[in-house]
């Protein structure tokens, strides 16, 4: 144990018993993945791509390391994906691999307000039990005043959202932050929350160390020394992971300039495009809608462009303001997705961020950027 200098935590790493790296792994590396709108199928809330279960299956199994860095909790992630993750492994590999391999999983839950350490995994009347050290573990101050806070100024006026924190009688109850979940303009509310002008109307909360991040369809409140960018330092700094490191999804700004990360989810390309994020793009390319086969719009001040004969929506760039990025000749410039061959060398559409991602996955591993006899013999 020891102390951090310019912190209070306690780094408390147990000894993970992993196998000696060597000819038995095939695999060294790790991959840090966010879950929903990374791992999931398109328009199914939470359900895991089973493309993705059947790649990181061989990929544990194999000796990689898997981090699981996202806004879920540690109960949903072990519901919704290492359940499903540990069957798969004992039903290719046998219960006594899929019992070892797991101290190669970790969990970074809550925007990395903690970190996750596998002990072991139990089976006691015919249901899983997954065991952790916790590690790190960042609440983030004055939970009962930010509820308080946003039950009198924002729930008044988005009335269709609610709170979850570890108050909750809801079974999506936070152990670690405080989610407003269900809004539509989060950027617009993040900012609000921010201004001087709502600090001032509560001097009560701790907005020092306080970070608000908005999502998708909710606005996170966590400690501002926690996020997924500390938490990534910690995975990185005091775990002896052997190999290289590659991130999926939307793993935080400061963390994508440092590890290759990419966006997978080519469908919703605003979202990443709205907050600025400097990862790579797991899609066919940039191009300029060349025809006029497609008709503008603004919903919400926001542009949309839809084709014409199928009045299906074109993803585009967007800039901040969610307006469209136009070319020199002012068309909107299109982003169209990934196509692939398979097997049997027909033409695909890689579509849906679980799918990319257990592609990317796939090809990573296909063409040895995982090997371990290379990455720690160094042969050809």
């Amino acid at each position: 144990m020891r102390q951090e200098s310019q912190s209070t935590f306690i780094w408390e790493i147990p000894n993970q018993n992993q196998e000696v790296v060597g000819k038995q792994n095939k695999i060294c590396g790790t991959l840090v993945l966010d879950m929903d709108g990374t791992l999931t199928a398109p328009k199914q809330d939470y359900a895991i791509e089973p493309e993705v279960i059947v790649e990181l299956t061989d990929f544990l199994a194999e000796g990689g390391n898997l981090v699981f860095n996202t806004g879920a909790t540690a109960g949903r992630i072990e519901r919704t994906l290492l359940s499903r993750l540990y069957f798969a492994v004992d039903e290719k590999y046998g219960t006594q691999k899929a019992n070892s391999v797991f101290n190669q999983v970790f969990l970074n839950p809550e925007n990395g307000s903690a970190l996750l350490i596998n002990r072991e995994v139990k089976i006691e009347e015919n249901e899983l039990f997954f065991s952790w050290h916790r590690v790190h573990e960042l609440h983030v101050p004055n939970k009962n005043l930010i509820r308080r806070a946003l039950e009198e100024d924002v729930l008044s006026t988005n009335k269709d959202s609610y709170l979850l924190g570890d108050w909750s009688k809801s079974s999506g109850r936070r152990d670690y932050i405080v989610t407003l979940k269900n809004i539509k303009n989060t950027l617009e509310l993040k900012k609000m929350i921010e201004s001087e002008v709502f600090k001032k109307q509560h001097p009560e909360i701790d907005w020092k160390n306080i970070l608000v991040k908005a999502a998708r369809t909710s606005v996170d409140f966590i400690h501002k020394d926690s996020g997924k960018t500390i938490s990534i330092e910690w995975l990185l700094k005091e775990l002896a992971l052997v190999g290289p490191v590659i991130g999926f999804g939307d793993l935080g700004d400061e963390f994508a300039k440092v590890v290759p990360t990419f966006n997978v989810n080519w469908e919703k390309p605003n979202e990443f495009r709205i907050r600025g994020m400097p990862s790579m793009d797991v899609v066919g390319g940039w191009f300029p809608l060349s025809d006029e086969n497609y008709v503008t719009s603004e919903v919400n001040g926001k542009t949309v462009v839809r084709n014409k004969k199928t009045d299906q929506i074109i993803p585009i760039l967007v800039n901040s303001s969610g307006r469209a990025i136009l070319s020199n000749d002012g068309c909107p410039i299109e982003i169209k997705p990934l196509k692939i061959r398979d097997n049997n060398g027909m033409e695909k559409i890689l579509g849906g961020a679980g799918k990319s991602t257990a592609w990317m996955i796939h090809r990573l591993v296909e063409i040895g950027y995982f090997d371990c006899d290379k990455i720690c013999h160094g042969s050809n």
